[in-house]
C-alpha cells in the first residue's frame, strides 16, 4: 500500500518527537489574578500533534468513517511515543479527560480501529 504522507508531513512528525514538551504559562483568570499553569509533556505533545494533524490530513478517509483521521493519527503518534500497546494507549487516553477534549472526541475508538488505521499509514 502506498504511503499517504509527503516528505513535508514526515518532517512535521519528526519534529513532534524531537520537541521538549514542558511549558509554564501565566494565565489571568476571570478576576485578573495570575495563575501559573504547567502543561505536562503528554498534554503538549497531544496539543501540538492535534494542531499539525488537522492541517495536514484530510478530514475523513471515507464517507463511512466515524472518526476523523487526525484523531486516529494523534492516538497512533501517542502510542508510538509512549511505546505501549494499542489497548494501553486507549486506556491511557480514556483516563485523562483533558486529552479527550483536545481530540474533540465523544467516544474513544476501539483499539482495533487504531490497528486498522495503522495499516493505512
Amino acid at each position: 500500500m502506498a504511503n499517504i504522507f509527503s516528505a513535508e508531513i514526515l518532517n512535521e512528525i519528526k519534529h513532534l518527537f524531537s520537541w521538549e514538551f514542558c511549558r509554564i504559562y501565566v494565565h489571568l483568570n476571570h478576576n485578573k489574578n495570575p495563575q501559573i499553569l504547567v502543561k505536562s509533556q503528554e498534554y503538549m505533545f497531544i496539543e501540538h500533534a492535534v494542531n499539525v494533524s488537522r492541517r495536514i490530513l484530510p478530514a475523513y478517509s471515507s464517507k463511512f468513517s466515524k472518526y476523523k483521521q487526525y484523531q486516529l493519527f494523534v492516538i497512533l503518534l501517542y502510542k508510538v511515543w509512549k511505546n505501549v500497546s494499542y489497548r494501553d494507549v486507549i486506556e491511557m487516553i480514556s483516563s485523562n479527560p483533558a486529552f479527550i477534549d483536545l481530540l474533540s472526541i465523544s467516544e474513544l475508538p476501539h483499539f482495533t480501529t487504531i490497528q486498522k488505521f495503522t495499516e493505512l499509514v
